[in-house]
């Protein structure tokens, strides 16, 4: 608990304020000044304080980063501005590598160096547990995930006058470099599929529906029954089921272009009908269902995430193909789609990408067989276009010729055959032949 007291007082230049405050025993003053009015000081004043009231005011009680975590930690959950999933690796990153690492620093003293060399450290032995002598490192991209969630708590941090600068953003990042796509070619993916029949596989339909409409594997885990149209052949994508903290949770899609309408082929349309005919009919044998989803077991229960990436593999590796990833399924099918013509937009809606550039800078690898056939496909367009050109020349000459010999031609002495014509007369004119 802290009490607390103020004052405006006047100085050559301006206005300032003052105040002093007890936190855990120690007594902590606070000065600012160079305000240009009375008002302007009043109203930093009553800032102040409310900070104060936050445990937020680094010069109230001269907190560590940990003593600042624990309170941006509550106030970033309150904010009703994240999703579950969303705070939950936040708070891992915190919990497991900032504070460990970092929260005994006093927050004033946290520098753009201090956190290169966190971020090393994290490359390095990131894995080690506290009591671990050595471990093994993260991985870049886990780093600079870590480096967002810092650098989001520092920027809260200038908002609230609690550093000057934010040192997370002149930092330098591990540099990450997205990791080459594993994908099945068109025959394997049919090998695949082939393989499902011959197996009467239970999961056939979802390993068949992340082929089709490339949903991540969340989306698969979080698919119900209502949202999936058999009559129109759309599938609805409007929850995900995924995990954090070693935890399932249930949310909606992270953004306005993963809640999506994806259209789905008559094979596809065929296999979840049989799945959910198995589904029924076991409900019936069972007595109950206690789900709605579509991803679930033969006892009526969710499917846990990881499961469906056991049973896909598990597939995988009976058909006789290289291992795949749940994940690379979605891969898949985008792909094969844009070698196939499918334009490039029509790609990222359907797989729930906000921007065609994230599509593009992922897939332009497997983008030159589509843009051979592009090139085929305008190129036989101009080729047409060429021949109709050329015939319609054609045409036009040959009207012109016939127009010149229906044409009455004017008369030519000189070349008149004067045997068979009159000879032409004396026109009386200057130089007239005679």
């Amino acid at each position: 608990m802290s009490s607390q007291r103020g004052r405006i007082f006047k100085t050559a230049t301006g206005y300032g304020y003052y105040f002093s405050v007890t936190v855990n025993g120690q007594r902590q003053q606070y000065k600012k000044q160079k305000f240009a009015t009375k008002n302007e000081a009043e109203k930093a004043l009553t800032k102040a304080l409310s900070l104060i009231d936050g445990g937020r005011l680094t010069s109230a009680g001269k907190q560590t980063v940990e003593q600042f975590f624990v309170s941006w930690l509550i106030d970033y959950e309150r904010s009703g501005r994240v999703k579950q999933t969303t705070l939950a690796s936040t708070t891992q990153h915190v919990t497991k590598y900032i504070v460990p690492r970092l929260g005994k620093i006093q927050l004033t003293k946290l520098t753009t160096s201090t956190l290169s060399k966190f971020y090393g450290d994290l490359l390095h032995d990131g894995r080690r547990k506290p009591n671990q002598v050595a471990g093994k490192g993260l991985s870049p991209k886990t780093v600079r995930n870590i480096h967002l969630t810092l650098a989001q708590a520092l920027k809260d941090a200038v908002r609230w006058q609690l550093l000057p600068t934010n040192p997370a953003s002149t930092v330098d990042l591990p540099r990450y470099d997205r990791p080459a796509l594993t994908v099945f070619d068109d025959q394997q993916t049919g090998q695949f599929l082939q393989h499902l029949e011959n197996t009467n596989d239970q999961f056939a339909a979802l390993w068949r529906l992340a082929f089709v409409t490339g949903m991540r594997r969340g989306e698969l885990a979080g698919l119900r029954w209502s949202d999936v149209d058999l009559v129109s052949g759309r599938v609805t994508v409007a929850q995900t089921r995924t995990i954090a903290n070693d935890k399932v949770i249930t949310s909606t899609p992270k953004t306005a272009a993963g809640s999506r309408h994806i259209s789905i082929d008559a094979a596809t349309v065929t296999a979840l009908a049989n799945l959910k005919n198995k589904q029924e009919a076991a409900a019936e044998l069972l007595g109950r269902w206690a789900t709605d989803l579509v991803a679930a077991s033969l006892d009526g229960h969710a499917m846990h995430p990881k499961a469906l990436l056991r049973y896909f593999q598990k597939a995988v590796k009976a058909a006789g193909l290289p291992k795949l990833r749940l994940h690379d399924a979605r891969h898949t099918g985008a792909t094969s789609a844009l070698q196939n013509g499918t334009a490039l937009h029509v790609v990222a809606g359907r797989i729930g990408h906000a921007d065609v550039s994230t599509t593009l800078n992922i897939y332009a690898h497997y983008l030159p067989s589509a843009d051979k056939l592009a090139a085929d496909t305008i190129g036989s367009v101009l080729d047409q276009a060429q021949k109709v050109a050329k015939g319609s020349k054609k045409v036009a000459a040959d009207m012109e010729l016939g127009e010149q010999d229906n044409t009455v031609k004017p008369y030519n002495p000189i070349n008149t055959d004067t045997t068979t014509s009159e000879k032409p007369k004396n026109s009386g004119s200057p130089g007239a032949r005679t």
